[in-house]
């Protein structure tokens, strides 16, 4: 594939990239996330977490009793968002630890990722996703 930037009269520089993706981590039964002291929990790990400077972290929202969302702006865009993905996994994995006793091995049951465009969009698909999600319920 050819060079955008060799096709285009600009400077690579010049160009400058908005990268943004909804983290979508949906758990099996067992936690709520809507609990204060566990959402306590997550807010306590995540502070400062910038994987390596190449993420900022926006917003991390319950968004049902289930189901937590972090907005992420990417800052290197050669970093892979399902690195970054995993990395907030095994985070979660530790800072919900406490509250399950050791159970979070089998405690997610999806993840899915979002690219951010129209806030607007991003939301009605999420909220598509999570109708999906729970109609087996």
């Amino acid at each position: 594939m050819d060079d955008p930037f060799e096709m285009i009269p600009i400077n690579e520089d010049d160009v400058v990239m908005n990268c943004r993706f909804h983290l979508c981590y949906s758990a099996h039964e067992g936690i709520d996330f809507q609990d204060k002291w566990i959402k306590e929990l997550i807010d306590k790990k995540f502070t400062d977490y910038t994987f390596n400077n190449n993420i900022r972290i926006n917003n991390i929202k319950t968004i049902s009793t289930d189901t937590i969302i972090f907005d992420v702006k990417l800052l290197n865009v050669t970093i892979a968002p399902q690195a970054i993905a995993d990395d907030i996994l095994d985070k979660l994995h530790d800072a919900v630890n406490p509250a399950l006793h050791g159970r979070t091995e089998e405690m997610w049951r999806e993840l899915k990722i979002f690219s951010i465009g129209d806030d607007k969009e991003s939301k009605e698909m999420i909220e598509k996703y999570l109708r999906k999600l729970h109609e087996g319920e």
